[in-house]
């Protein structure tokens, strides 16, 4: 043992046999051992903590289910006799569990208590503290029921902010901004001095901020991944089973995933049972959208047959196309859209209407109505068969003029024909006789001709020349009188038009957005009689332009069909009604035109592989995309089970398919969208999930937080 020098107590030194200096001092010198250590006072705290705990734990003590005790008047004094009462009830820790999940809601009761108690409220927090421990013991069942049912009201009823992102990166910060707050409010709430909430609600927000910015992406790729597993390894394995026996209802169900999943802009009543309309002959596969199109485009990739039951809907429906819409804009006109007989009818009205202008051109053209010009003209034999006329023309005027008007401008007429139809001055009279309204008639009879030609449909080089001439005998007139231009109105003066009729062709042709603008003053120039035969005339062109597009094109690619400047000249021209009506048959040509390039369309290999891959079970590795929206979900489902099995399974399964989808039968799509079709919910099971992680992600980081 080793010897230590150790000085005594007399002052003298000494050398003790110890294991160590400490025990040499303390044999040599009793009074300087070191006393053991006592514990610490409690603090006012842990004091505060252990009354609530005590008094909580006597009255839960366990007793039976009924107990007696005495009794005692309203005096207090006892009566001598006892009574059987109820033990300690459960309910006190189911609400102490409830109060422990409400932010501050502990801080709540604590004030209330204090109000009678006259403690404050950080001494009525830690007396809390001991009772709800103490409680949590006698009854942990009964106190995370409390928990749980306030804690399951928050997530049953509170709204998810992660619930409205668009993308799974929107999500993840609106789940993790979700944590933040729940944090915050469950953090603070757990402190008790304002020092210490202010530090738990940070540490909480900062928590459940990143539990949960990170939880739920990674919940939802689990949920997409299992989705992914569930159609490559389940579902190709039952459908090629089913398909064996039933391939109608595998069919039938793979299309009524698609139509119910689709987004279809076509209105239930114009499919609907009862309702026959040549103009849409719609399809069940029109519908369903794009989840639809990528069906067909595989049925059609997996079986010639299904294809050709494709083609054969497909194909004369896009060559009726312009059919269709030549008829949609001849039916906004009452009687036939060119009839000369109408168009005569309106022109006489539109002059009707505009009578004062012409009355003051034929005052100021009342004589000296020729010129160098108009000689020229009269050799033209459209021109002479035009004067000709004027005889039977004018005396028709005079009678209509003077039952409608009470009176009429005289008509001048010096020229006469001989025998051999050559152009002469009747006795007395020259050509310099000739008044305005003559020459009026003499154009009137060169419309009527136009009308007719019109009418019929006429084209070409004689109906161009009829046109030059009518244009070149009104700038002729107007020259010698011109306010005959202003009696004609705005066609001539905005469109460069003899008439209303023409000035519509001419607008039809309008392409600048200000000229078409401009257009709209111009427009309200007319009478409504001129504004009908505007109509009529911008409808001719547009037909013109409808019967140009070549067989193999489409209508809606055309540059009068679509566009944001087509529709401002719609509207203009034919006004909103018959421009609504050709804007929806357009609509609905597009919608069911996109059916023909989804299975005629050229396609890369990469991307026929893919559509090729909807019909298999490896689609979406295919692809190369994890479909994750309902819409993929639902296509890519759909081509798995049509490719679920081989070779006649698949075929038999596409060519149920594309009867299906090529069906016109509205009852056909009602037991389709009625089906009860069984998708995967694991991607939307477990997206809900990730969307509502944030709240219990805040509230367990608050939680955590709370102070011993």
């Amino acid at each position: 043992m080793p010897v230590f020098e150790v000085q005594g107590p007399d002052g003298n030194a000494y050398e003790v046999d110890a294991p160590t200096i400490e025990a040499a001092t303390q044999a040599l010198n009793p009074s300087q051992a070191t006393a053991p250590a006592q514990p610490a006072a409690p603090t006012q705290r842990q004091i505060n903590q252990a009354q609530g705990y005590q008094d909580v734990k006597q009255s839960m003590a366990a007793t039976p289910q009924m107990v007696t005790v005495p009794t005692f008047d309203l005096e207090g004094n006892w009566t001598g006799g006892y009574e059987q009462t109820a033990a300690p009830s459960k309910a006190d820790p189911v609400g102490r569990g409830a109060l422990s999940m409400i932010p501050f809601g502990e801080d709540i009761a604590a004030m209330s208590r204090g109000v009678t108690s006259g403690r404050s409220r950080e001494q009525e927090r830690e007396i809390m503290q001991g009772e709800a421990q103490a409680a949590k013991e006698a009854y942990p069942g009964a106190y995370k029921l409390g928990q749980g049912a306030v804690l399951g009201g928050q997530l049953a009823y509170a709204p998810s902010l992660a619930g409205q992102g668009a993308t799974w990166l929107t999500r993840a910060g609106l789940s993790a901004l979700e944590g933040m707050g729940y944090g915050l409010a469950y953090g603070a709430g757990e402190g008790i001095t304002p020092e210490e909430k202010l530090k738990s609600g940070a540490t909480g927000a900062l928590t459940g901020g990143l539990t949960g910015g990170i939880a739920s992406p990674l919940v939802e790729g689990v949920g997409a991944l299992g989705s992914l597993a569930y159609q490559k390894g389940i579902v190709p394995q039952i459908d090629r089973l089913r398909a064996i026996s039933n391939p109608e209802q595998v069919a039938a169900e793979r299309v009524a995933q698609a139509v119910q999943s689709g987004s279809s802009q076509i209105p239930p009543q114009v499919f609907a049972p009862g309702v026959s309309n040549d103009q849409l002959p719609l399809m069940v596969a029109d519908v369903g959208g794009e989840p639809a199109r990528a069906l067909a485009r595989s049925a059609a990739n997996i079986s010639p047959e299904a294809r050709q039951t494709l083609n054969e809907a497909i194909t004369p429906r896009f060559q009726q196309q312009s059919d269709r819409v030549t008829s949609t804009v001849e039916n906004m006109f009452p009687e036939s859209l060119d009839y000369a007989t109408n168009l005569e009818s309106l022109n006489n009205l539109a002059r009707e209407q505009n009578a004062p202008a012409y009355k003051r051109a034929f005052e100021q053209g009342s004589t000296g109505v020729f010129s160098p010009d108009l000689y020229t003209l009269t050799q033209a034999s459209a021109i002479r068969k035009a004067m000709q006329a004027v005889p039977a023309r004018a005396s028709n005027r005079q009678a209509i003029e003077t039952l409608q008007q009470g009176s009429t401008t005289p008509i001048v007429n010096p020229f006469d024909f001989d025998q051999a139809g050559n152009l002469i001055a009747k006795d007395g009279m020259k050509a310099s006789d000739a008044n305005l309204a003559y020459w009026d008639t003499v154009r009137q009879n060169l419309d009527s001709r136009i009308n007719e030609m019109v009418g019929r449909n006429q084209t070409g080089g004689e109906l161009n020349d009829l046109m030059s001439l009518r244009t070149s005998l009104n700038n002729a007139l107007d020259d010698v009188v011109p306010s005959y231009q202003a009696a004609r109105g705005t066609a001539s003066k905005f469109f460069d038009a003899e008439d209303a009729y023409q000035a519509g062709m001419n607008f039809g042709s309008f392409n600048n957005p200000k000229k078409i603008s401009q257009a709209q003053k111009a427009y309200e120039d007319f009478n409504p009689a001129e504004q009908e035969l505007f109509a009529r005339g911008y409808a001719a062109n547009l037909l013109g332009k409808i019967n140009s597009v070549k067989d193999n094109q489409s209508i809606i690619n055309a540059a009068f069909a679509g566009s944001p400047t087509s529709r401002a000249k719609n509207m203009l021209a034919l006004g909103p009604e018959r421009a609504n009506a050709l804007e929806t048959q357009l609509q609905y040509e597009k919608i069911m035109d996109s059916l023909r390039p989804a299975v005629q369309g050229g396609s890369t290999t990469a991307r026929q592989l893919a559509e090729y891959g909807l019909a298999g079970a490896a689609g979406s590795a295919l692809s190369g995309n994890m479909p994750t929206t309902p819409e993929g979900i639902a296509g890519a489902l759909t081509g798995i089970a049509l490719r679920a099995g081989k070779g006649n399974i698949d075929a038999s399964v596409a060519r149920n398919v594309a009867n299906l989808l090529t069906s016109k039968d509205p009852m056909v799509l009602q037991r389709l969208m009625s089906m009860s079709v069984q998708n995967p919910q694991t991607t939307n099971i477990l997206r809900t999930l990730a969307n509502n992680l944030g709240r219990p992600a805040g509230i367990a980081a608050g939680e955590a937080q709370s102070p011993n």
